[in-house]
């Protein structure tokens, strides 16, 4: 697929709402509050167009790959096949903000053997914040992206450790940058 800099300005308006309720599935993270999830890629392909002077071949190749990624997580959500909430290892999630209604990347990393409902802890960690760049939401989401096969708890690459890793995507113009001194 061939994406062009103009092309990407539309893939945010295309993202639509789920179809699944909670009742479709009981129990279970409700569509809606999924689809952050999917937003997260296309919002990084439309950044690192929009910001980027003149976009590069690759950067645009990067943002086709960034929209079809969108496109099927949201494909996913409304099958009810979201496999990615249960997997362990680097999780790349999405989160909307109750003060501007966007949306944002976090990093996950769930240990092996961890079952969900179990209490456990959690290590917040605070990259600082970077200046305003094009890409800097596609290289974060690239960092934490293994894709959403369940893995194995017999998967070498799935970490051991007692605790989960939360790793917010920091920037300029949220709320925690003015922690650092």
């Amino acid at each position: 697929m061939r994406l062009t800099a103009v092309g990407v300005f539309s893939i945010a308006f295309s993202i639509t709402q789920p179809s699944m309720t909670q009742a479709d599935h009981p129990g279970r993270i409700r569509a809606i509050d999924l689809q952050s999830d999917a937003e997260i890629f296309a919002k990084a392909a439309q950044w690192s167009l929009r910001f980027s002077a003149s976009p590069s071949e690759d950067e645009l190749s990067k943002a086709a790959d960034l929209e079809a990624r969108s496109q099927a997580k949201l494909n996913a959500i409304n099958q009810g096949d979201a496999t990615w909430i249960d997997r362990k290892g680097s999780v790349i999630r999405g989160h909307r903000s109750q003060i501007d209604n966007s949306v944002g990347p976090y990093g996950v990393v769930i240990p092996k053997g961890y079952l969900p409902g179990t209490p456990v802890r959690v290590d917040i960690i605070l990259h600082g914040s970077v200046p305003p760049n094009p890409d800097a939401e596609v290289r974060f989401t690239e960092q934490f992206d293994k894709g959403d096969d369940r893995l194995l708890d017999n998967d070498t690459s799935i970490p051991v450790q007692p605790f989960i890793k939360l790793h917010p995507c920091g920037s300029i113009e949220n709320g925690y940058s003015g922690l650092s001194p």
